[in-house]
């Protein structure tokens, strides 16, 4: 029999997240001049509630205008992974994260523009593209036309002293190709779902360190870039070299959980030490 306080609570959070949404709303159509309406994303979102949000005045309109991130305050279970050396943030600290992050990366378009937020919800601009993970879900290869892309985001990131601890493929955005030839190295790659902190005993090089090691795991799962990989691992190894050059990071000290997945490639995890452990 479930509990009535359970009950009332869940209920109580549920009219206080509509109530953050509809405040969310209000909020984007004063600044956007226009009625907007949002709606529930089918994917992504982290610990949050992430909505896109359309022209209300256009029923018919299918491209969003903007991304909303609300915070959600409800218990979560406790994130996958506790081995790593990381920390989920509480939900205003999320949020406060990743304001920070957008304010000083967008410019480089390295995250999406802010156009407002409040104490529990940004919005901002919504970036024509799709996630890594789902370009490399449908075409591997795929991986050598991004992954350039995607150093030179997260190496302007650590330039300004700001660290993910959660750069997976899923955090990545890239620009919709035009055809299948269209994308290049010059293509643009926005980070977005700052939701960790570091371990308070990891220096600033092992959080760099972490946030490389951490991207290249992904990379590594099956129908993502595995299988591009496995066919050139000496160039998969010589990007992430090149993404490091002259910046202080280390993997040294890590836990070995960080190289689970890597361990099934001895040549990758013997190069990727060596190159995530600048001098």
């Amino acid at each position: 029999m479930r509990s009535p306080f359970r009950t009332a609570k869940r209920l109580l959070q549920a009219i206080r997240l509509r109530e953050q949404v509809m405040t969310a709303r209000t909020r984007l159509s004063l600044e956007l001049q226009k009625s907007v309406r949002l709606e529930r994303t089918t994917n992504g979102g982290g610990q949050d509630l992430i909505l896109s949000a359309f022209d209300a005045d256009r029923v018919a309109a299918k491209n969003p205008i903007a991304s909303v991130r609300v915070i959600d305050h409800k218990r979560r279970p406790i994130p996958d992974e506790p081995q790593l050396p990381r920390q989920l943030l509480s939900p205003l600290d999320r949020l406060q994260k990743e304001v920070a992050a957008y304010q000083l990366l967008s410019p480089a378009a390295v995250c999406p523009g802010i156009i407002c937020y409040e104490n529990h919800f940004i919005a901002s601009h919504w970036i024509q593209g799709q996630r890594l993970s789902d370009s490399l879900r449908t075409r591997s290869d795929s991986l050598w036309e991004y992954l350039p892309a995607c150093l030179r985001a997260i190496r302007c990131m650590h330039n300004h002293n700001i660290v993910h601890m959660d750069l997976n493929c899923g955090n990545f955005l890239i620009p919709w190709p035009m055809d299948e030839n269209s994308a290049t190295e010059s293509s643009g790659a926005a980070i977005i779902d700052f939701e960790f902190a570091p371990a308070p005993e990891l220096q600033s090089p092992q959080q760099r360190g972490f946030d490389y090691l951490r991207f290249a795991h992904s990379l590594l799962k099956p129908r993502r870039g595995l299988e591009a990989v496995v066919k050139n691992p000496g160039h998969f190894v010589s990007l992430f070299e090149e993404a490091v050059s002259g910046l202080s990071v280390s993997v040294e000290g890590l836990p070995e959980y960080c190289y689970l997945r890597l361990k099934e490639f001895p040549m990758i995890t013997t190069g990727l030490r060596r190159v995530l452990t600048t001098p």
